[in-house]
């Protein structure tokens, strides 16, 4: 018996296109009042994971209840982390005021892989939240060792996440262009390169915890 066209692979695909959409749409309009944005970008995580990559349904449906879920961890994370992204600033500013020469070079390094370790705990920690359940602190444990672990993988995961902030500051002509697919689908494709990515290392943790408790 064959297949009706609705069961076939252009209309998996435009229904998996439709998804990521309204992932990206529910990301970026959830994210507006700021303290929310953390919230919102883990339940985009965990759409991501249960609808497209699981082959689960109602992506709408799965993003406010992971919103719902862990809005709570999320809003004193998100909250915190303005706090570090308006030190750091602070601290860029007084980097170009008062220093210069090689001085300035150096503590503009070390002011850089701070920011690029603090993204990358927060790259971790939100999807971490959406997975387990632990406390706030454990989860910032567990995402400090997995930056370091998987350098690699977090490199990639900080450009990409990065990637709309810094083609908005330094290369606003090509972010114009490209605003479209970021109000579309971008913050989407991220999001789900994202889960991707820490797909192995949730198997790798998932399969270690499993191998110790048939040990004991």
């Amino acid at each position: 018996m064959k297949r009706r066209f609705g069961d076939g692979p252009i209309s998996r695909l435009l229904a998996a296109v439709f998804d990521l959409v309204m992932i990206n749409v529910l990301s970026l309009v959830c994210s507006l009042p700021l303290f929310t944005a953390g919230a919102a970008l883990s339940s985009g995580f965990l759409a991501a994971h249960e609808v497209l990559i699981d082959g689960g349904k109602g992506a709408v449906k799965v993003f406010f209840r992971g919103f719902k879920e862990n809005f709570r961890q999320t809003a004193v994370l998100t909250l915190g982390s303005l706090v570090v992204l308006a030190a750091l600033f602070c601290d860029f500013l007084l980097l170009r005021l008062y220093f210069e020469g090689t001085l300035y070079t150096v503590m503009l390094v070390i002011l850089a892989v701070i920011a690029f370790f603090f993204i990358a705990i927060i790259s971790y920690a939100l999807p971490l939240i959406t997975r387990y359940d632990n406390k706030l602190r454990e989860h910032l444990h567990n995402a400090v060792i997995l930056s370091i672990l998987y350098l690699p993988r977090t490199v990639l995961m900080v450009f990409l996440n990065t990637l709309p902030f810094t083609m908005f500051f330094f290369l606003p002509y090509a972010f114009i262009y490209t605003l479209l697919f970021w109000l579309l689908l971008g913050v989407g494709v991220v999001q789900l390169v994202d889960v991707l990515l820490m797909r192995d290392v949730f198997d790798r943790l998932e399969g270690n915890v499993r191998q110790k408790s048939r040990s004991r």
